[in-house]
């Protein structure tokens, strides 16, 4: 998978949004609290102001209709967190830190929504700031353990009797 987030370029906005949410569902909880984080050290007043551009052109555009249906699509992805559940305790606990992930990622996903649904009428420096912080979560490694290698078992000659 190409680390590149769509960027409104496309012809059809409606496949890069599409596009974006594919990416978003095969992140981990990892990477969504790591969403979270780099979209909390970005610029709050920067963002604003891009939004407040962004507004009329969405609205130009006639791209309205599809921010606002991100935003549906994004609050169903959000709450589907309860997949798979067996009812033990475990899953109750699992299931509410998925949330907790999902939640917390929603501004930096619609962050990334509108610089791909505003598209060419954002400069591409104001697109790149929107998306960072969704594309910090697939562009890091996981923290997972390595796999421990053992070493092959050497053959003992059978012993005979």
């Amino acid at each position: 998978m190409s680390a590149d987030l769509p960027d409104g370029n496309e012809e059809e906005p409606q496949q890069a949004v599409d596009a974006l949410f594919l990416r978003l569902s095969r992140m981990s909880e990892l990477d969504l609290r790591r969403v979270r984080l780099a979209w909390e050290v970005e610029d709050a007043d920067r963002r604003s102001r891009i939004w407040r551009r962004a507004k009329p052109l969405i609205q130009e555009g006639d791209r309205d209709r599809l921010l606002e249906q991100s935003r549906d699509r994004l609050a169903a992805w959000a709450n589907d967190f309860a997949s798979g559940r067996t009812g033990t305790p475990e899953d109750a606990s699992w299931d509410m830190g998925r949330l907790d992930a999902r939640t917390a990622a929603i501004p930096a996903v619609l962050d990334a929504v509108l610089a791909v649904v505003a598209g060419e009428g954002l400069a591409v420096a104001d697109r790149s700031f929107l998306s960072a912080p969704f594309r910090s979560g697939f562009l890091q490694p996981t923290s997972r353990r390595p796999r421990r290698r053992t070493a092959p078992r050497s053959k003992r000659p059978k012993e005979t009797g």
